[in-house]
């Protein structure tokens, strides 16, 4: 075992390419989040025939597994767009929904994920170092007046499909004795957002429909995080109870393994079979609105 100055001198440096990187990060991931709010108001603001409904959804990577764009382009009825981000919390989705005020969609769909918290320092410092070579493109771009393309990618980014790697059954199983602990402590002591319970709030009192969607992943997994998840989604449904605008959708329970890449994301096969099920909830969510 390394001697514990090694492990001291690890935690500076960790440190201090956290504190190098996170002002780039902070700027790009206010881009980011202005250049999807533009795009969701455009959204919002198109002409619109008799009947048409608006449905925005914001999510994680599940999301983004869950519904490729390809799927969704020939929809009878509800207009639906979503935005995703990678790992849990609302990060730069925030700015998104900060924007929605003022013009909201008819219906919101609120990936799960998303309500709980990521401002932990190993968080940070994962993204930070992941997202950091399409950091330092943006400050490059944003150095020579080129703001346009960049916002172009971040568009097409949501429109791209999920690339999920399918991870071999052994190295599955590994995965879930490290993964499952975590994300059970993590749902065990995640309190309510209150502010953004607030937000989510004030949105549905103005006759927004607020739909909670929990996506499931495999049978293991949901099983290891069964007791954890049902708790912490009670706790959000004490304060934002289910009722004529605020509602808490289940996806379908899928048994074969191979529906899933990793275990959490759904695979291509996954999403086709998650597809019809989706678009007669979309269709759903606009005759009731």
């Amino acid at each position: 075992m390394p001697p514990l100055r090694v492990w001291l001198y690890g935690l500076f440096f960790a440190a201090a390419v956290l504190a190098l990187l996170m002002p780039l990060r902070q700027l790009v991931e206010k881009k980011t989040g202005e250049t999807l709010a533009a795009d969701v108001q455009q959204f919002l603001s198109a002409p619109r025939a008799q009947g048409d409904v608006r449905v925005l959804g914001l999510g994680s990577s599940l999301l983004r597994a869950a519904t490729p764009a390809a799927n969704y382009q020939h929809l009878q009825g509800p207009r639906w767009r979503r935005l995703t981000k990678s790992y849990v919390g609302l990060g730069h989705l925030d700015v998104v929904l900060q924007s929605i005020v003022q013009q909201p969609p008819d219906v919101l769909v609120i990936d799960t994920n998303l309500l709980l918290p990521s401002d932990t320092l190993m968080e940070d410092l994962r993204d930070t170092l992941a997202d950091a070579p399409k950091n330092a493109v943006y400050a490059v771009m944003a150095r020579m007046g080129r703001g346009a393309p960049w916002s172009e990618q971040v568009l097409q980014q949501q429109d791209a499909p999920f690339r999920c790697v399918a991870v071999a059954p052994e190295r599955l199983q590994q995965q879930r004795a490290i993964l499952v602990p975590l994300q059970q402590a993590e749902l065990s002591r995640a309190a309510v957002d209150t502010v953004l319970a607030g937000k989510l709030s004030r949105l549905s009192q103005k006759g927004v429909r607020i739909v909670f969607l929990d996506l499931r992943r495999s049978q293991q997994f949901e099983q290891d995080l069964l007791v954890e998840k049902q708790r912490w989604l009670q706790r959000w449904q004490r304060v934002l109870p289910p009722g004529p605008t605020i509602r808490y959708l289940s996806s379908p329970d899928f048994h074969q393994p191979d529906l899933y890449c990793d275990g959490r994301h759904l695979s291509s096969a996954g999403a086709l079979r998650f597809a019809p099920w989706w678009r007669y909830q979309l269709e759903q969510m606009s005759k009731d609105h």
